[in-house]
């Protein structure tokens, strides 16, 4: 209904309700922008937002954990549900209440998508806007032309019986917000506030970092200059920002040579989540109100330039982390450049970073070049650690820039840990090769492998796999300095499969009393010809 207040605004009102029966689906409510609007603004709210029931929530998470227990063997569903025990009580503690989840983007006469609005700005009266020179974070600032606009409705998920939703569009012949201050602040690196010793950028090294960041932008708590004094309080020495389907962060980012951030994106949809790291521009999962198949997003984000990360494949699922599990079954993983396979900290990721290693493995086994990272899927810097350290993903690159980052994480030259530093590489012919790196190999001659460990501060079990399996396990003690070295001689045996012919090694270290992984490299692998 098109109405005119009496203060000037043009007032657009729309209301429905949502059902269980909606979710996953896309919703559109089109607009008329008239000549002369300067500036669009928006109020969109929904009710209830929670499940309050205690009961309905322990069922709701009970349902999502099952999910995983029913593709186990008869004699591992009783593991699983023993952990899974333990699970359900800090899952309850981590979500409760779980939430209806409502986003709404916006598309400009042309179909430009502009971003997203997530739920921890809609509702409680907040007021968003949209010009030419500024937004809401979350929104591209737009030249607003006359014409037909669109908001979008992306229901993720509904827990209770019913949402009710109120949205309202007003259509301005000035800016509320004149000026562009916000977008033109100067940038300049930011004051972590910690004394610390320059960074070398242009040094060949292993460089600390979290590539799995979220900013006010999306549903992040920090600011982005928040962010920046956080992950160096960490100890870390460059970042992503990988915001929910939205690059508004980007012009906040400062410029500062000795803390890079790559420029990212999480592409949030309703059948998994994945990381677009290096993009330029926006990468929209929809087309024509449905869910774009995911090989075509990959090609889209490869054509930027950027690398494409499967993010928590088997992380708990609805409703409890809606749309947070892999699910695309038409992938092509020989598009795939990325998985995290480490999310969070081990002890309380446990069996969904078992799995995810387990895909890994079995990309590996094909023959396929995938690097595995970690994630913290960082939301708040400031809040304190639970049930154990966290992951750091370290890159090895000869300078500390986005370009390089991408470039190593492509080649896998990357080991991650929450505690010790581990370095991995073989020697073949004289020459040396580090985790990532594949060794040709031509005759039947040793290759040899070292393992060099850091920092060590607990009694801890080395394990080499090769091909998916143990290969070579030593007992570790604490220490500062530990070496350990082993030898093996290519196989030369034919396969049908010519991608199978070869072996790769990877280097996983692990407490010794209740098997915590404390580190892992990327594999070196052997190619016959």
């Amino acid at each position: 209904m098109l109405a005119q207040n009496d203060d000037g605004k043009v007032h657009y009102r729309e209301e429905g309700t949502f059902v269980k029966d909606d979710v996953k689906k896309l919703y559109y409510y089109h607009f008329k922008v008239l000549e002369g609007t300067q500036e669009i603004q928006f109020i969109f709210e929904y009710s209830p937002r929670v499940l309050k029931d205690p009961e309905k929530n322990r069922q709701l998470i009970k349902d999502a954990l099952w999910e995983y227990v029913e593709e186990y063997s008869e004699d591992g569903k009783v593991k699983v549900e023993g952990l899974f025990k333990w699970k359900m009580e800090r899952i309850f503690d981590t979500v409760y209440p779980i939430r209806n989840l409502l986003d709404i983007s916006f598309y400009d006469t042309e179909d430009n998508y502009l971003g997203k609005l997530n739920q921890t700005f809609l509702g409680f009266g907040k007021v968003g806007w949209l010009n030419e020179k500024e937004a809401s974070l979350g929104l591209t600032p737009s030249k607003i032309r006359p014409g037909t606009w669109t908001i979008e409705i992306a229901v993720a998920s509904i827990v209770t019986d019913k949402c009710h939703y109120t949205m309202e569009v007003f259509l301005l012949e000035e800016e509320s917000r004149p000026g562009n201050k916000v977008r033109k602040r100067k940038r300049t690196a930011v004051n972590s506030g910690v004394e610390k010793s320059k960074v070398r950028i242009e040094e060949s090294r292993w460089y600390a970092g979290e590539l799995h960041v979220h900013s006010n932008h999306s549903d992040g708590k920090n600011s982005i200059d928040e962010i920046i004094r956080g992950a160096k309080r960490e100890g870390l020495d460059f970042l992503a920002l990988t915001d929910h389907d939205v690059v508004s962060g980007y012009d906040f980012i400062p410029q500062d040579k000795n803390f890079p951030i790559i420029k990212g994106i999480e592409i949030t949809t309703f059948y998994g989540h994945a990381l677009g790291l290096g993009v330029k521009s926006l990468i929209n999962w929809r087309r024509g109100g449905e869910v774009r198949g995911i090989n075509s997003i990959v090609d889209e984000v490869h054509a930027q330039g950027a690398l494409f990360s499967i993010a928590h494949p088997y992380c708990i699922g609805d409703p409890v982390c809606a749309g947070c599990r892999w699910k695309f079954k038409k992938t092509d993983y020989r598009l795939i450049d990325m998985i995290e396979v480490w999310c969070n900290s081990w002890r309380s990721r446990k069996i969904e970073n078992y799995r995810s290693f387990k895909l890994w493995d079995k990309l590996l086994n094909e023959g396929l070049k995938v690097t595995g990272v970690s994630s913290r899927d960082w939301h708040d810097v400031n809040k304190a650690l639970e049930y154990g350290p966290l992951p750091k993903t370290f890159v090895y690159t000869n300078s500390l820039s986005e370009d390089k980052l991408i470039e190593s994480l492509k080649k896998g030259h990357v080991f991650v840990s929450s505690g010790p530093m581990v370095f991995f590489s073989a020697e073949y012919w004289n020459e040396n090769y580090i985790c990532g790196d594949e060794i040709k190999a031509s005759a039947r001659k040793v290759i040899n492998f070292t393992v060099k460990v850091k920092n060590l501060q607990t009694f801890a079990q080395l394990e080499i796999i090769k091909n998916g399996f143990a290969f070579f396990k030593k007992d570790l003690p604490p220490a500062d300095k530990l070496r350990v070295s082993f030898s093996d001689i290519p196989s030369f045996e034919k396969s049908d499969n010519k991608e199978l012919e070869g072996s790769w090694y990877r280097c996983e270290i692990y407490t010794k009393e209740d098997k915590e992984l404390l580190c892992f490299t990327n594999p070196v692998s052997i190619r016959v010809f």
